[in-house]
């Protein structure tokens, strides 16, 4: 009767408070830090808020005994205190939380001398610190091992304290710290440092120098520009490893963003004058866009002759940079004129760049709308596509002038796409207008946009065009039925239906009845059942009527061979859980063997996607599993109960694990079922759990089984061994279990050596009615109670069970309550009621809200929660 059993259960400590208000806990600090670190890492963002109050709470004492304990990365003794620290970090948000914290870190990285333990600290500090940490920072700037962590940390800090420490320090330092400092009073924009800094761009020492030359640029003083152009020239303006030019080209931005117009130009001009070469162009680029910004009416006419100074992509880079000045009055008349004379490609390109940069109605009617005429293609192309990104729908009758024109594929598939972007619900009568006096292919390409549109109100323009004698446009309409046909449709449609012969046209018609469908369509449906039985019996799937799936499974059943096949595809399209017996009944039936490989398949899709509960889906998995016999359909059986997140799926589908051929796919599903999902949801725990993951790692296979690996590792360190479901039963034998003596308060009257002669007694008992067969507990006999040799608090327990005819058995928790199991239809039972309920927990049995069993000799399950 019963199988696979599981318990899930969790430890409770019930701490009883003193009455005595001033009475106070008096547990070391030491003891409160390894309680707190015991918890850590925090689950979720409410714990780790709460762990972090508990931790500042410690005081001075306690935090210091966590940052002691922090030891060097890879040491598992020392997750814990990183944890911690890393909490305190990140949580502290006042000032007084983080000076506290600040002193912590300082005092622990006094004492340490553990290298990567320091750049920890320091680190952290990086993130809490002040002035309070400028004099211990600045001695690691000495520290060949953390110096650069250090500087890092100065430069979070950035105060005056921490700039002056860090032009202190620049004298007497290694070449290495002197780069890293450099570069940090750069990050800072220390103006007082820069003549110290260009003291190094005569240095030796190429990382120091190339630090000087980026630290001065930043800087951005007027009086640095000889220097860095000199620097520029002595490189060739190339890409030198100095990396002078950069350095030039970054000073002129920053310039650019203090204002001081005619330095940025004069700086333009020299990068312009002395980069000739294609591989300087990245530079050409970053002088023009500067220009640009400073006088974009002067660098029009650069920015003109510019365009074919290389290829065609640099031509397209230059265009961009023209875009952002070409939006005032002056330059969008130089560019228009330079639009008229250019060539084919250039006026498209042109198109687009002065559209980017003039987004108004008056450009769009101006310019725009006449290019849509233009005897240049691309330019006409352009056009539509500019028009489309304003989405202005006063715009779409241009347009769909505009594609009744195109004649070339390529261009009308371009018009219909520009158009799609402007067409609403509310302008598809636009669009209908236009159908009558369109070419074939263009007449294809309305219907499109009407039916992308899903516009119901144009369904008259379409079905009338399914009588067209064009046959590109006759499909076209057939094909847009779906996404216009609405209930008031179904006669129009099923009228349509009768007439209609064509296979294809035949399904679209069908397609547009099942999309229209309304609670209103049922006696319409129903009357042309009567008439055009097999083009219905597709439908039938999805209309709203408790007598369809009837009328389906009687055609099945029929003789009519071609009707049978019609009414298969219709079970195997059924909506809800309905048909899933039926199918599993033709799987199983030899006769229809032509039918087999498609009823496995729509079983396994209908269970998944049913309302069934979980537990419900995976027991008719295992049912249908017991029909897969080739390896495709058991991966298919496995892929879809790794889609059922419970503990019971997971030890499905690890009972595949040792099988070769499917232990890469039940792996996978196992790691689907047991982890934490993207979108939040958790993930299974318990030893079981654990075990199972513990398996997984050595079949793994593929690209990603590295990740894979990790990503389990990590869960299963996080894995608490105190909740979650454990067997109790181990599927080969009775261990954990033993024969019930009496009830608990018979028991606890008896003396010990009377309860041992009756444990010996009723084990002996059970032996003669109790077996495991195909990995299960079976019962055969009477009387003979089953139970755990252990007990347990408040649990959950989840319990798979099938019973024979006229069965009556059931699960008793904590001595008497039983939870019911038996046949619904013994004689004896009266009124019929189902399984599940509580007896001999009141007077009166305890009745379930409905009868939930399965057919006799199939399994069910039960999940009970016992509290108190």
């Amino acid at each position: 009767m019963k199988v696979n059993k599981f318990i899930r259960y969790t430890f409770l400590f019930l701490l009883l408070a003193p009455l005595v208000l001033t009475a106070q806990d008096q547990r070391l600090v030491k003891t409160k830090v390894a309680d707190l670190l015991a918890l850590l890492p925090a689950k979720d963002n409410p714990q780790a808020d709460r762990l972090f109050h508990e931790l500042i709470n410690l005081g001075d004492e306690g935090l210091t005994l966590v940052a002691d304990q922090v030891q060097p990365n890879g040491n598992a003794g020392g997750v814990a205190p990183r944890y911690a620290v890393s909490l305190l970090t990140h949580y502290a948000t006042t000032k007084e939380e983080k000076f506290r914290i600040e002193q912590v870190y300082l005092a622990a990285l006094s004492k340490t001398r553990e290298a990567e333990v320091k750049a920890y600290f320091i680190d952290n500090i990086q993130l809490v610190g002040s002035d309070a940490s400028v004099k211990t920072l600045t001695e690691f700037i000495s520290d060949q091992a953390v110096f650069d962590k250090a500087i890092s940390a100065l430069t979070a800090i950035g105060t005056q304290d921490a700039r002056q420490a860090l032009q202190n320090s620049l004298t007497n330092s290694s070449a290495p710290a002197q780069a890293r400092l450099i570069k940090a009073l750069g990050t800072l924009k220390h103006q007082a440092t820069l003549q110290s800094i260009a003291k190094f761009v005569s240095s030796d020492n190429l990382q120091v120098k190339k630090q000087a030359l980026w630290a001065i640029a930043l800087i951005a003083d007027a009086g640095s520009y000889d220097i860095l152009l000199q620097q520029a020239k002595n490189g060739g303006f190339k890409n030198d490893p100095t990396e002078a030019t950069n350095s030039l080209i970054e000073y002129m931005h920053q310039l650019t963003m203090k204002g001081n117009s005619s330095l940025v130009l004069q700086i333009s001009k020299a990068i312009l004058d002395n980069t000739p070469d294609a591989a300087q162009q990245h530079f050409r680029l970053a002088g023009l866009e500067s220009f640009v910004s400073m006088n974009p009416n002067e660098a029009v006419k650069t920015l003109i002759k510019e365009r074919n100074h290389f290829d065609a992509e640099y031509r397209k880079e230059v265009l961009k940079i023209a875009g952002l000045g070409a939006n005032n009055t002056a330059a969008l008349k130089v560019w228009t004129k330079e639009y008229k004379k250019s060539s084919v490609a250039e006026q498209a390109e042109i198109l687009s760049m002065l559209a980017a940069a003039n987004k108004n109605d008056s450009f769009v009617e101006a310019t725009l709308l006449p290019a849509l005429s233009s005897v240049n293609q691309p330019s006409r192309m352009a056009a539509a596509l500019e028009i489309a990104k304003y989405r202005n729908k006063k715009f779409v009758t241009a347009l769909a002038d505009y594609l009744l024109r195109c004649t070339d594929d390529a261009e009308l598939k371009a018009a219909k796409s520009a158009l799609l972007q402007l067409v609403d619900k509310d302008n598809t009568g636009l669009i209908a207008q236009k159908i009558e006096a369109a070419q074939s292919k263009n007449k294809v390409a309305l219907v499109q946009i009407l039916a992308e549109r899903r516009s119901v109100s144009q369904f008259d323009a379409v079905a009338k065009l399914t009588a067209s004698k064009d046959p590109e446009v006759n499909r076209a309409a057939h094909e847009a039925l779906p996404n216009v046909s609405a209930g008031s449709n179904i006669a129009a449609l099923l009228k349509m239906l009768s007439a209609t012969e064509s296979d294809k046209d035949v399904k679209s018609i069908q397609a547009a009845i099942i999309s229209a469908l309304d609670k209103n369509a049922g006696s319409l449906i129903n009357e042309a059942y009567q008439k055009e039985k097999i083009k219905l019996l597709p439908i039938l799937p999805f209309v709203d009527d408790r007598d369809a799936f009837g009328k389906v499974v009687s055609t099945f059943n029929a003789e009519n061979e071609k009707e049978r096949e019609v009414a298969f595809e219709a079970l195997t399209n059924w909506q809800n859980n309905e048909a899933v017996r039926t199918l599993l009944g033709i799987r199983k039936d030899e006769r229809l063997s032509k039918y087999h490989d498609k009823a496995f398949i729509a079983c396994i899709s209908q269970a998944i996607r049913s309302s069934w509960p979980d537990d419900q889906k995976l027991l008719m998995l295992r049912e249908i599993a017991t029909l897969a016999i080739v390896k495709k359909d058991k991966i298919s059986v496995i892929r879809a109960a790794g889609t059922v997140r419970t503990f019971l799926s997971l030890v499905f589908v690890a009972g595949y694990l040792d099988d070769p051929e499917l232990s890469s796919a039940a792996s996978r599903a196992a790691m689907q079922i047991a982890l934490p999902t993207s979108d939040a949801k958790p993930g299974l725990t318990g030893i079981e759990v654990r075990n199972i993951l513990g398996r997984i790692l050595s079949k793994l296979t593929g690209e990603d089984s590295q990740y894979e690996r990790i990503d389990i590792t990590t869960y299963q360190e996080n894995l608490p061994y105190t909740k979650g479901y454990e067997p109790l039963f181990n599927g080969k034998d009775l261990s954990g279990w033993q024969g019930l003596v009496e009830n608990p308060i018979a028991r606890s009257k008896m003396t010990k050596e009377i309860l041992a002669k009756k444990q010996l007694e009723a084990n002996a008992k059970v032996k003669e009615n109790w077996s495991v067969k195909d990995g299960s507990i079976a019962f055969q006999g009477d009387g003979a109670n089953l139970c755990t040799t252990r007990p347990y608090g408040d649990c959950e327990m989840i319990v798979e069970w099938k019973i024979s005819k006229n069965g009556d058995s059931g699960i008793y928790l904590r001595g008497s309550p039983q939870v019911q199991i038996w046949d619904i239809a013994r004689v004896d039972a009266g009124a019929q009621v189902g399984s599940g309920g509580l007896y001999n927990n009141q007077k009166e049995r305890s009745t379930p809200l409905m009868v939930a069993d399965n057919p006799v000799g199939e399994w069910n399950t039960f999940h009970i929660k016992m509290v108190g």
